[in-house]
């Protein structure tokens, strides 16, 4: 998703610095008139370049969810390397009592359904994951909620209403990463 932007950004840059190096070049020769606008292109090119670089060599940016919880910082940081994953090939149901696996992930459910003990289903973006939730029966039935821990898996959680009742399921880096952010109850609190 953000490579064809940045290769653009990239290629922007490269001309903005090819470009503003050849009229400085040349304003240079007509005595320096224009040669400032010249060299801000370069620098505009330099930046722009400085800030594509790094997310393009290492193959992605970094994964970004706000959260609510007030006593911690409220967002989740995956690095690139941490988020860096591929959809799965299957667009099979996923039971959410298979997430508490100990291993790390090589793909991401995108577009698959997750299924609770209790039959409900979420279906999952096509997208990158992130985080999401639905409430089929209204205010007065329970909430269902997911979120995306890149290569540590997926994070779903099932809460009553009044957050009397609250199961999560996940394996146990994504609840790791979770906990330090948001809370041992994320989702009620």
């Amino acid at each position: 998703m953000w490579a064809p932007l940045l290769l653009v950004v990239w290629a922007l840059a490269l001309t903005a610095i090819v470009f503003g190096a050849i009229g400085a070049h040349k304003a240079s020769g007509l005595g320096g008139a224009g040669r400032g606008s010249a060299w801000r292109g370069v620098a505009t090119g330099t930046i722009l370049l400085v800030f594509a670089f790094p997310v393009l060599w290492f193959g992605g940016a970094p994964i970004v969810l706000s959260g609510q919880k007030t006593d911690s910082p409220g967002v989740l940081r995956l690095d690139a390397d941490e988020s860096n994953i591929s959809p799965c090939n299957s667009f099979e149901p996923v039971m959410v009592d298979s997430l508490n696996s100990d291993r790390i992930f090589d793909c991401e459910p995108q577009g698959a359904d997750l299924v609770f003990p209790d039959g409900t289903r979420l279906t999952l973006p096509t997208g990158e994951l992130g985080t999401g939730s639905d409430s089929p029966n209204g205010s007065s039935g329970d909430t269902y909620g997911y979120t995306g821990v890149g290569i540590y898996g997926v994070y779903a959680t099932q809460s009553s209403p009044d957050c009397s009742e609250f199961h999560e399921w996940g394996p146990p880096h994504a609840r790791a990463k979770i906990y330090e952010v948001f809370g041992r109850r994320y989702g009620c609190e």
